[in-house]
């Protein structure tokens, strides 16, 4: 994954192909990967990057919705970023 000050996040974003006023680039102070990720495999492909400063929380840019419980096996839930789900990396519009 890398050295987190290499990194840097964009909040806020919407269409990659131009600035928006919503967007907040912040820098990553640390990068803490799933304890079983396989690069060779490419499992448990997943990490929490620490921020090195806070975010402004707006309309466009909140946290992400974390159960009370611990949710069962099998049970659907949604995430939405940037990312590769298909082998196909391409510039756009966020995905949901």
């Amino acid at each position: 994954m890398g050295t987190a000050s290499r990194w840097r996040v964009r909040l806020g974003k919407h269409d990659r192909s131009r600035t928006e006023a919503s967007e907040q680039n912040l820098f990553v102070r640390r990068i803490i990967s799933h304890e079983s990720y396989s690069s060779s495999k490419i499992s448990n492909d997943i990490a929490l990057m620490e921020l090195s400063t806070a975010a402004t929380l707006n309309d466009v840019v909140s946290p992400v919705c974390i159960p009370e419980l611990d949710v069962a096996a099998g049970t659907n839930c949604i995430t939405t970023g940037w990312g590769d789900t298909q082998g196909n990396v391409r510039s756009g519009a966020a995905k949901g």
